[in-house]
């Protein structure tokens, strides 16, 4: 048979009979229901430490309700980067069984001896620190020693050489010059974007704690940005701004003035951001007067320039 004869009988064979006699592909079952079995575990991963996160903060706001009558204030200071970040135990006297619960992974561990010129007594320390269980920022740190548990909040980075005396732990080059609050969002928080943010709530000062000043709070009532402009806007601004942990932040020469009242705190804001991951970043606070930002415990920016104190008091409802 010549090869144009062959073709010729091949062409008249149906179709569906070539098919039934071609080889069959195993189909992969195992592959599917593995794909399958990733997502699940994925899912439920993120559904988990979604739970644990919201968990970690209900426990914080039981210990905010709580008072204790032999508190303390405590700072310590650890090495993050290049820098020394101040801590507080925010919560002295915290239920150290329930504070297990959230004990994640492994920060670091700190080994080191205090000086006697320090406290009157010379002593080897060793601490472990750890994250928040299913929370990857340094916000909150859990601090292991001698067999106890305490909670520390992150404060501030360190900006007076002087202070490192309260660090005999870190050695080696530090930055101690002022620092912009982006490093914070970067290195403490694991912000790095606007759109990280999902919004950020407004509330009106309360340091006039009086009728007065309790009614002027009620008049301003509570504000939530959530329009993605007003949030890079302010979000920049924020973290282009310098920050002084001590006494040598520069002065504002000659107050801000406005054609509208600016006593009894009207003219100060407290700022509370909330990441879309849950995080709250509450200890930011504003003043149109002096025109700069400042958190409790002496820790001031610079003052900003004139036309970004107009749009920070745009944004923030202040006129």
């Amino acid at each position: 048979m010549t090869n144009k004869m062959l073709l010729n009988a091949l062409s008249d064979v149906k179709l569906e009979y070539i098919e039934e006699a071609a080889p069959k592909k195993k189909k992969r079952y195992w592959m599917s229901v593995l794909g399958t079995a990733a997502c699940i575990l994925l899912v439920v991963g993120i559904l988990f430490m979604s739970v644990v996160r919201s968990d970690f903060h209900m426990f914080l706001k039981m210990q905010e309700s709580i008072s204790y009558s032999d508190y303390t204030f405590a700072l310590t200071v650890i090495p993050i980067g290049n820098r020394a970040a101040k801590y507080h135990n925010t919560y002295d006297g915290v239920d150290t069984e329930k504070l297990a619960r959230f004990k994640g992974e492994l920060y670091m561990t700190e080994e080191y001896t205090v000086p006697y010129e320090l406290y009157q007594l010379e002593h080897r320390v060793y601490r472990e620190w750890y994250y928040i269980k299913g929370i990857d920022n340094l916000q909150y740190l859990i601090c292991s020693e001698n067999g106890e548990l305490s909670l520390w909040e992150f404060s501030a980075f360190i900006t007076d050489a002087s202070h490192l005396w309260l660090a005999p732990n870190i050695t080696g080059e530090t930055d101690v010059t002022p620092y912009t609050y982006g490093e914070v969002f970067a290195e403490i928080y694991g912000l790095s974007d606007a759109n990280q943010i999902e919004k950020i709530k407004v509330l009106p000062e309360t340091a006039h704690n009086i009728d007065e000043g309790r009614a002027v709070q009620r008049e301003i009532g509570k504000k939530t940005i959530t329009d993605r402009e007003s949030i890079e806007t302010l979000y920049g601004i924020i973290a282009q701004t310098h920050f002084y942990s001590d006494e040598s932040y520069p002065k504002r020469e000659t107050p801000l003035s406005y054609d509208f009242d600016t006593s009894l705190g009207r003219d100060g804001r407290y700022l509370e951001i909330i990441l879309s991951d849950g995080t709250e970043i509450d200890s930011l606070k504003y003043t149109a007067t002096g025109g700069f930002f400042y958190e409790y415990s002496g820790i001031h920016s610079e003052p900003i320039d004139e036309d970004k104190v107009y749009t920070v008091n745009d944004i923030l409802g202040i006129d």
